[in-house]
């Protein structure tokens, strides 16, 4: 009995010596391939011609996708930097909002599916823009008589920041009181009464959750650029 239980602990503290070894090449591994990325230079041409439109089977929603894998920060961010919500997507579509989301695939062992460990996948939301001559014109005179037309974006960029942070709202489970500012933000953006003091606050206030919300950072890169 006393040699089956010394060999016992032999085996349970080889294994766990495995186990860590194999995690210590894993996370050698994951740092090689970060590196790898961050030192490529990602082709914006090249990233488009690999988006396609797609379904979200749940909800029959159509979106643009791309794959990219966990470790590709910098293949990310420039997917980020391309689409930004409110801009357009194409001449006739308009970014709404954009997301990070894991994917599905089949088990290796047994039937039926599993959320993949390391692929997943760049989602952009869209709408079908009205007209570009929609949007309203500012126009300005210079001292030279000539008209310089800005375009005023606002109404475009407060409804696709609205739909962002409610999206957070109801997919992060957020502390009541942020979640009380939030809600409180919206109503003010959405009434045109929010100020840069607000927005600066919202930022803050956001950023102790970037790593449970996968959209926060888009959510925060867009407030940064948007001017009230």
């Amino acid at each position: 009995m006393e040699f089956f239980i010394k060999n016992q602990w032999y085996f349970l503290g080889g294994l766990l010596i495995f186990l860590v070894v194999v995690i210590l090449i894993h996370n050698q591994i994951i740092k090689l391939l970060q590196k790898r990325d961050f030192k490529k230079s990602y082709s914006t041409d090249r990233l488009r011609k690999k988006i396609r439109q797609r379904e979200d089977t749940k909800t029959g929603k159509l979106y643009y996708g791309t794959y990219f894998f966990a470790w590709q920060k910098n293949k990310l961010n420039t997917l980020y930097e391309m689409f930004p919500v409110g801009e357009y997507f194409t001449d006739k579509l308009i970014v709404t909002d954009v997301a990070v989301y894991s994917t599905v695939t089949d088990k290796m062992w047994g039937s039926g599916t599993r959320t993949a460990f390391y692929k997943k996948e760049f989602r952009i939301y869209y709408k079908v823009a009205e007209k570009r001559e929609s949007i309203v014109n500012n126009f300005t005179h210079n001292g030279a008589g000539n008209q310089i037309n800005t375009v005023n974006q606002n109404e475009v960029h407060i409804n696709a920041i609205i739909n962002q942070l409610e999206n957070f709202l109801n997919e992060v489970n957020v502390d009541s009181h942020d979640k009380a500012y939030i809600e409180s933000f919206i109503y003010q953006l959405s009434q045109e009464k929010a100020t840069e003091k607000d927005k600066n606050k919202i930022i803050e206030t956001l950023s102790k959750y970037t790593s449970v919300g996968n959209n926060v950072i888009s959510i925060i890169a867009n407030l940064s650029k948007f001017f009230i």
